[in-house]
């Protein structure tokens, strides 16, 4: 049950990081950084709903 709830606040800090990324790319343009910013964001969460199904 712990570890649902760990996966569950995991998933909403990088939702939340990745919002923050295409916030600040529709500000500033796409540069290296932004683009490595969304990409983390999107391969962390696609990792903890992949991992979430197999717990």
């Amino acid at each position: 049950m712990r570890s649902k709830i760990f996966l569950i606040a995991i998933v909403i800090f990088l939702v939340c990081l990745l919002l923050e990324q295409l916030k600040r790319t529709k500000k500033e343009g796409l540069d290296k950084l932004s683009i490595g910013g969304l990409s983390v964001a999107i391969i962390g969460v696609v990792i903890v709903l992949i991992s979430s199904i197999f717990v």
